[in-house]
């Protein structure tokens, strides 16, 4: 594969006479293989699940492929010898603040975080309530923390990476978008809300089209629920089955309903 390329393969794989339907999404990001679990051998074989039926097997498989180029979008990275954000990340000891995630430290420096998010302005201050495996720390100490409680450390490291210009969203999936996109609502750091719009809006299939839909109203991300709109109402149009459907927020299932069945 041609350097600094990417390429995202929406799959959906098929097997009518099992009844069976799976949805993947893979970004390539090198030369390499990827492929979802079809069945257990015995699954295979076994004459109730019909994955074979008079001796064959029918397997049908449906793609759509997208190449952008890693230079232009989502995982632009930053280059240490002119960006700021890397070299403050590395210098460990200029470091006078630190999130607590689930007893795990992520050691930053306020100025940073507090540039990205004014939420965080508010949570680096003395806080009494310490989480699981927090050591007790002195008041003086306890300025400098901030406490985030509802979501995973990983979700939580990628955000202030970002805060320091750090390429970190490599092989991102659908749900770490929509973890972010939370995230980025929640803490109002707009700049990062509006990378995780893009990847969605980029990487929409019918594999994610539910999920980001939902993510969308949650987040009150206008630009994503347009797309994810437009995207489930041609699938209708068209027959094509779209994973986890019925889970679709009701009133955009109301909506979708009625621009079906109106007049173009």
């Amino acid at each position: 594969m041609q350097e600094n390329l990417n390429l995202i393969v929406n799959a959906k794989i098929i097997c009518k006479s099992a009844n069976f339907v799976d949805y993947w999404t893979h970004i390539y990001q090198k030369s390499d293989s990827y492929g979802a679990k079809f069945c257990l051998s015995e699954e295979l074989f076994d004459p109730e699940k019909k994955f074979i039926v008079e001796n064959q097997i029918c397997i049908s498989f449906e793609a759509t492929l997208s190449i952008f180029d890693v230079n232009d979008f989502p995982f632009k990275k930053a280059k240490i010898q002119t960006s700021l954000g890397p070299i403050l990340w590395e210098n460990k000891n200029g470091k006078d603040a630190k999130i607590v995630v689930g007893g795990k430290d992520i050691k930053v420096h306020k100025c940073v975080i507090e540039s990205r998010s004014t939420i965080f302005k508010n949570l680096c201050k003395n806080i009494c309530k310490i989480e699981p495996g927090v050591s007790t720390l002195s008041p003086k100490d306890l300025i400098n923390i901030a406490l985030i409680m509802n979501y995973k450390f990983d979700v939580v490291q990628k955000a202030v990476l970002f805060c320091y210009d750090i390429s970190c969203f490599g092989n991102l999936t659908a749900e770490n978008a929509v973890d972010l996109l939370n995230f980025a609502k929640e803490f109002q750091m707009n700049d990062l809300k509006e990378k995780m719009e893009e990847f969605c809006v980029k990487t929409l299939s019918v594999s994610n089209a539910c999920l980001f839909a939902n993510a969308s109203i949650s987040t009150m991300s206008e630009k994503v629920y347009q797309k994810c709109f437009e995207f489930l109402l041609k699938c209708m149009k068209d027959g094509t089955s779209v994973k986890d459907i019925e889970k679709v927020n009701e009133d955009m299932q109301k909506e979708l309903f009625v621009k079906a069945f109106s007049p173009s």
